[in-house]
């Protein structure tokens, strides 16, 4: 049961978003007992307010609730109630706040609604128990509340937007496309939202949905990019719709039910990425090829042509990054990496391979390290030497010969600064022995020699300036 709790938080980014909280690991921990946990998202948030609403008094606190306690269902129905008005507020979802008042109406309202006795009274103790004894709301001062944790918020405010389109039917679903996911599609803060309804409602509504995300258009000139090395490329926020389609596409269980909208996405996507006028930048060149990679099946091909063949550095770097994340458990990718590792015609292809095989998927195959130390000491890229002697300290560094090695780039790196945005192979060294080598008499020996001779004026400060922080 250990072992099937690990790979599911190795591989479900939903899992991972909840065991980043102790209490929702617990939680979690209890629900992999009686089964395997969900690989679809708004089950798992379904199955974990359970755990906390019911089974985490019954079960693991061990306490006889009464013939006339509110039950599991009606808190998960007020929960929404709260959720959908939270949206609503000011903030919104990102305010994940409500009064201490509002928040007694809903409930006070609810119960009344449903026939409950002394509504108002049982709503002074029912906020007690989602505090105290259920951990899903929290007090945030100032009077007012907010979930414990915004997966929450954001699951329950899906259900009921579900909830008033699919079974109150008071929705239409003009009202749902053009209300919900035209009103807030570039509001990230309701990307959650809106990938977790597509996930709930009939294939057929979510494939209008994602059609009507990609006919939606982006002032790309407000997402070009103003940092120096990338100055007018396109962000991220210039595909933003595209994007969201994509996340909106793998919560759809069904895919057959949506295939012709599905290719003419991912169509859309490679189209972005192929296209040698469309200038994207670092940031928007990695979420491209993510999206591809895990969204869309059958894509492996693809990726690997991208990494070998795209005049972008970008763009291969993103296609090599991708593959590690969603391709690494194919027989022959290690054998590529190390392949582009060594004589990657670009550097984005060498940085990408070099990062990808001192992951923990590879870094204890025999001859990596020996890659890596040729890389760092013999590449003609700087960036390309950073990359290798940043991950010979964080992944060798219990190595005793690794840290003589890397005293030894800092002496023969031959990195001279042309721009200010430039990583120093030395300084990547230089970071590996204060991270991984801080007691070592050599490395404060060192860190004073580079603050003062190093030939990369950027380096003696940065250096100077850790000099003085141990001083």
């Amino acid at each position: 049961m250990k072992q099937r709790l690990k790979d599911a938080i190795a591989n479900s980014k939903a899992i991972q978003n909840l065991a980043d909280n102790p209490l929702l690991l617990t939680m979690m921990a209890i629900l992999n007992r009686r089964q395997e946990l969900p690989r679809d998202r708004a089950d798992l948030y379904d199955q974990a307010s359970r755990v906390l609403l019911y089974h985490w008094d019954v079960d693991h606190k061990r306490l006889q609730l009464p013939m006339d306690a509110i039950g599991r269902r009606e808190k998960q129905e007020m929960l929404r109630l709260v959720a959908y008005e939270m949206q609503a507020g000011e903030e919104g979802l990102k305010g994940n706040l409500i009064s201490a008042q509002r928040l007694t109406e809903i409930l006070t309202d609810y119960l009344r609604n449903q026939g409950f006795s002394e509504p108002r009274e049982k709503v002074n103790r029912l906020i007690r128990q989602l505090r105290e004894r259920n951990f899903i709301l929290c007090y945030r001062g100032a009077d007012t509340y907010g979930f414990v944790h915004r997966t929450f918020l954001e699951y329950f405010c899906a259900v009921e937007i579900v909830y008033r389109f699919e079974k109150q039917r008071i929705w239409s679903f003009e009202q749902l496309r053009d209300d919900v996911f035209g009103g807030h599609w570039q509001d990230d803060t309701w990307h959650e939202v809106l990938r977790l309804i597509c996930g709930m409602i009939d294939a057929k509504f979510a494939g209008e949905l994602i059609q009507y995300l990609q006919e939606q258009k982006c002032n790309r000139r407000e997402f070009l990019s103003e940092v120096p090395w990338q100055k007018g490329r396109l962000e991220p926020g210039g595909l933003s719709n595209l994007l969201l389609a994509a996340d909106c596409v793998s919560e759809v269980s069904n895919c057959t039910a949506i295939s012709q909208i599905s290719n003419q996405l991912l169509q859309s996507l490679q189209k972005e990425a192929e296209i040698p006028e469309i200038r994207l930048s670092f940031a928007c060149s990695i979420e491209i090829m993510e999206r591809i990679a895990r969204c869309f099946n059958g894509t492996l091909l693809w990726l690997k042509q991208q990494a070998e063949q795209s005049s972008s550095s970008f763009i291969q770097y993103g296609a090599v990054q991708a593959i590690l994340v969603h391709y690494h458990h194919q027989p022959d990718v290690l054998v590529l990496l190390k392949q582009w590792t060594q004589h990657g015609a670009d550097w984005g292809m060498r940085v990408g391979a070099i990062r990808a095989i001192a992951k923990d998927h590879y870094y204890t195959t025999p001859d990596i390290l020996d890659i890596l130390k040729e890389r760092a000491q013999k590449d003609e890229d700087w960036g390309v030497r950073y990359a290798a002697v940043e991950a010979i300290g964080k992944y060798y560094n219990e190595l005793p010969e690794v840290f003589y090695f890397i005293c030894a780039i800092l002496q023969s790196d031959p990195f001279v600064r042309i721009n200010e945005w430039q990583d120093n192979p030395r300084k990547a060294a230089l970071e590996s022995l204060l991270t991984y080598y801080p007691s070592n008499p050599k490395t404060f020996e060192i860190l004073r020699e580079r603050a003062t001779k190093d030939s990369d004026k950027q380096l003696r400060e940065w250096a100077q300036g850790q000099l003085n922080m141990l001083l």
